[in-house]
């Protein structure tokens, strides 16, 4: 079997990335490999196929997000008789979770996960991580940078489903796909509202299966989300922290520094200095 280096691609770059085309009437072009020190995001954008991953037969088509981590031995193909075509962007691993860690995140549910991470996106959120993909295709032209992989790692790995508790119970669907939706920047600035709207169920059920699911009040569910997305943008954007919290959903900058030092220990401006200068300094020398 054929293992792979980061390396072999772009030795003084922080990521890879290449528009990949597989015909079945053509000659097999992918070959059963794994990554040695890599990790890759594979956006199925037409046709559909298979993808075989430690000896597993997984079906993928338009919307299918998948990350393939170092070990993880797999190849794509089309469906007979049809075509495949992803976006396939590769980036080093420790550079990865430091920039994971730098935004308060553990790498861990994604990098050490049983099973290979794959979501199927909706509409709305295939059209806006396929122009990001596109944007980060062509960014790849100028010289990528450890920013593109930021935004890279920010836009795609919040399209997974949180992760449970050990021995929760099966989050419903109609509270799941609400939590996912709820990540969305426009629903965390309306807040409440949008997740009384996404959920529609009365409140006191809402709050009770809120609990049951997250061990939050849908209040304190919701402060945590915007939060987690601020140290996102303070990390990823440079965008004064006044619009980062009107971004999130609060309408007092002094409140939200409030919190936010409550939650990180670090008013909002010190964590920017200390992550971003962690971060950049972790992809020096690539």
């Amino acid at each position: 079997m054929l293992t792979l280096f980061f390396k072999d691609f772009e030795p003084q770059y922080s990521y890879h990335a290449a528009l990949i085309s597989f015909r079945s009437s053509s000659a097999p072009e992918s070959r059963l490999h794994d990554h040695a020190d890599f990790a890759e995001f594979m956006l199925v954008t037409a046709g559909a196929g298979t993808h075989e991953v430690n000896g597993t037969s997984v079906g993928i088509e338009r919307g299918a997000l998948t990350l393939v981590r170092p070990r993880d031995r797999h190849l794509v193909l089309p469906a007979p008789g049809g075509a495949l075509e992803f976006i396939n962007i590769a980036f080093p691993v420790d550079l990865a979770i430091g920039i994971l860690d730098a935004a308060g995140v553990s790498a861990a549910r994604w990098f050490s996960a049983a099973d290979t991470p794959l979501v199927r996106l909706s509409e709305n959120d295939m059209a806006e991580l396929h122009a990001v993909y596109l944007d980060i295709l062509h960014r790849r032209l100028q010289g990528p940078s450890p920013l593109d992989l930021m935004r890279l790692l920010a836009t795609s790995l919040a399209r997974w489903p949180e992760a449970p508790s050990p021995g929760a119970a099966a989050t419903p669907v109609w509270l799941h796909s609400a939590l996912v939706q709820m990540r969305d920047e426009e629903n965390l600035r309306r807040g409440m509202d949008a997740l009384r709207e996404l959920t529609r169920v009365s409140p006191s059920h809402l709050s009770r299966e809120v609990r049951r699911h997250t061990g939050q009040t849908p209040g304190q569910w919701l402060t945590a989300a915007r939060l987690r997305l601020a140290r996102t943008l303070l990390a990823t954007t440079t965008d004064p922290v006044e619009r980062i919290a009107r971004r999130v959903g609060f309408d007092s900058a002094s409140y939200f520094g409030k919190r936010f030092r409550a939650a990180t220990g670090l008013s909002a401006s010190e964590y920017r200095r200390q992550r971003v200068a962690g971060v950049l300094g972790s992809g020096s020398g690539r």
